[in-house]
């Protein structure tokens, strides 16, 4: 017991230093002779309560205390002292007052005032550079106004005009799309910015340049987070009781919600896409484009339908890929309970 109270001290250890006490009420510690240190730190440290200190116990902590002046008084013991309005030495209350004086000191030293950067350019116009140069780089003062500035002049779009009579040489590449579930991440910032770099270089080249942005509906993903937004908000509402179109409707707002708020992050980090021609996974024109992929390769006998076992999901309704399936080995017949059914269903 007296290890574990040594480990909680406050205070430095005050070897050799020995008093004798009435006993601490409730703490459990008898009369007797104790080590000083272990006492005071046990009870600063809030591990023994009860029904007060006796007067001898009062006396030793401020003896204690001038034996050690290198000690830090803990300002929950003091605090303790005042509420409970008992004994607190003069000692203690200069060394609590001039370590708080010492720590606002601190504080206010610590705080930098900075002017907040004011952009007075105008949305889509070059960026005034009649300001005086901050002593210091400030991100929001050097990226402000660039931006839209390129947008406007139409830089991140291709370039169709020729050279010479002979059309440019083409560098196309896609944005891998981010899922609408979420916000970009770290990840999404490395390779967008490896991209945006080969795609810089290649205009610096005189290149006909396009960047095609889009994101990604993300499929059962975003049906799942969608649905469990309805249940939360719409008291238990299923998209089954909704309905395909209306549920279908709830995707929509949430990828305009989510969709935009990655658009803003891309154009952060000065990403020179092509927003003019961005896309979504489930636009109309993309869909058609799906289905006439999927019919000619049909119809070449590329692809063809068989019966194959699949990972069919109860809850769902609907097949799901080994990817999002957690597999389980069975010795023999197992009873499992399942979210969808009533009682365990047995397997194996």
């Amino acid at each position: 017991m007296w290890n574990a109270v040594r480990r909680r001290s406050v205070l430095p250890q005050c070897s050799g230093n020995r008093i004798r006490t009435h006993g601490i009420s409730g703490g459990g510690v008898a009369a007797g002779t104790v080590d000083m240190s272990v006492v005071l730190s046990a009870y600063v440290g809030g591990v023994f309560t009860g029904r007060g200190v006796c007067p001898s116990w009062r006396l030793a902590s401020s003896w204690a205390c001038h034996q050690n002046p290198t000690a830090t008084v803990s300002a929950s013991y003091y605090r303790h002292c005042q509420h409970n309005k008992r004994h607190t030495s003069p000692w203690l209350a200069r060394q609590y007052a001039t370590s708080e004086a010492k720590g606002s000191k601190k504080e206010a030293s610590n705080i930098r005032l900075k002017k907040e950067f004011v952009n007075t350019t105008p949305p889509g116009q070059k960026k005034d550079m009649t300001q005086p140069m901050l002593a210091a780089y400030d991100p929001p003062a050097v990226e402000a106004a660039w931006y839209d500035w390129w947008e406007a002049q139409g830089y991140f779009k291709p370039d169709v005009t020729t050279i010479g009579g002979e059309p440019r040489e083409k560098f196309v590449i896609m944005i891998p799309p981010p899922n609408v579930t979420g916000s970009l991440h770290m990840g999404h910032a490395l390779t967008n910015s490896i991209q945006d770099a080969l795609c810089r270089w290649h205009r610096m080249k005189g290149h006909n340049v396009l960047w095609l942005p889009g994101i990604d509906h993300a499929g059962i993903a975003t049906q799942v987070v969608v649905e469990k937004k309805l249940q939360r908000e719409r008291n238990g509402l299923t998209r089954h009781d909704l309905g395909r179109e209306a549920f279908v409707a709830e995707v929509w707002k949430w990828k305009e919600q989510y969709g935009n708020r990655i658009k803003e992050q891309l154009k952060r980090l000065g990403s020179s896409l092509d927003w003019s021609r961005e896309c979504f996974t489930m636009d109309q024109h993309l869909s058609k484009a799906v289905v006439e992929a999927f019919v000619r390769l049909h119809d070449e006998g590329l692809i063809y339908r068989g019966v194959r076992l699949v990972n069919w999901c109860s809850a769902l309704k609907t097949a799901i890929s080994d990817i999002e399936v957690d597999k389980k080995e069975l010795t023999g017949r197992t009873f499992m309970t399942l979210t969808v059914h009533r009682g365990p269903q047995g397997f194996g």
